[in-house]
């Protein structure tokens, strides 16, 4: 029996929303099991989306990438082109902050993103998803960006071998992931926000890394979790509708803070 659901094809622009080279660890996005169960659903033509409100320092990093959804049978037909929609009205608006961001399309300068160099999230803040494209239904989405979590400074100890620190949390992040970067490669743990203040981190490594240079956290929100949680492969996903974050089309709006603290 054919499963007439919408394919996604968007594993490299996670990737990006992330901003790190996810192969050189264990990931969600490398193969895994299919679910267990498949939820056969009608196809309803619509926009399927990755938008990312990103908050890092000051740098204006957030993004949406809008595609049209299509239906399992035509992705033979889309070769190595994608349905990327270049015509549409993307715009983000904060409950507290009511200013309307339009993001816009650069083909160039975006790898394919619609992006607003003005645009620079607040932590806390709840803002708000519409976009509409000709022919397609109007989308719709919220999502609220997470408070920074702290590094204790006076915890850090750096050895040989090994980095440790105290790392504490926020009650609105969902999801961690914690980076050692070092000299040649990087370390990462991801852990679920149980709502312990304290968390205490410890990397240890071989030097074949050389020497540590920096400690990156990401704080991902709820619909950014869910994602992460949810993607087991790089392959076209034909089954994330079924965690969709969004009203009226596919895909997933959500937020993300990042800290960097560089080693002493």
């Amino acid at each position: 029996m054919q499963i007439n659901k919408p394919k996604i094809l968007m594993f490299f622009i996670i990737i990006s929303a992330i901003g790190l080279d996810w192969q050189s660890c264990d990931t969600p996005w490398q193969p895994g099991p299919a679910p267990s169960t498949i939820i056969e659903t009608e196809f309803v033509p619509g926009l399927n989306i990755l938008g990312v409100v990103r908050l890092e320092d000051t740098t204006a990093s957030s993004f949406v990438y809008v595609e049209r959804a299509y239906a399992a049978d035509e992705y033979d037909t889309w070769s190595d082109t994608l349905p990327i929609i270049k015509d549409a009205r993307v715009r983000i608006s904060g409950s507290g902050d009511t200013t309307s961001y339009i993001f816009r399309y650069y083909d160039n300068l975006s790898d394919h993103k619609y992006i607003n160099v003005d645009f620079r999230p607040v932590a806390g803040e709840s803002y708000h998803l519409t976009i509409t494209a000709p022919g397609l239904p109007e989308l719709t989405a919220s999502a609220s960006v997470p408070h920074l979590p702290e590094i204790d400074t006076n915890s850090v100890q750096v050895s040989a071998d090994e980095v440790s620190f105290r790392l504490r949390t926020t009650a609105d992040a969902y999801l961690y992931d914690v980076y050692l970067f070092c000299e040649n490669g990087q370390l990462v743990e991801r852990f679920t926000n149980n709502q312990i203040s304290i968390k205490e981190m410890k990397f240890k490594f071989g030097s074949s890394l050389g020497n540590p240079l920096a400690i990156q956290i990401f704080s991902y929100d709820e619909n950014m979790a869910s994602v992460a949680d949810a993607t087991s492969s790089i392959i076209p996903q034909s089954f994330l509708e079924t965690i969709s974050t969004v009203e009226g089309g596919y895909g997933c709006f959500g937020a993300v803070s990042v800290l960097t603290y560089i080693l002493p």
